[in-house]
């Protein structure tokens, strides 16, 4: 899920509880688009959708 510091794929909060968040991606996200999976936010879905017809 966007915002998390393990899965967020477009965005993470800064890990101070202030809300303030920042473009970028959690480090398991990071791991798997490493290594070629592609990760999607839920914003993102009807991009998988019509990938998965």
């Amino acid at each position: 899920m966007d915002g998390s510091p393990s899965c967020g794929s477009s965005f993470i909060y800064d890990g101070h509880f202030t809300g303030t968040r920042h473009a970028g991606q959690g480090v398991t996200a990071a791991l798997l688009r490493r290594n070629g999976i592609t990760v999607y936010a839920p914003a993102g879905f009807a991009s998988l959708e019509a990938v998965m017809g």
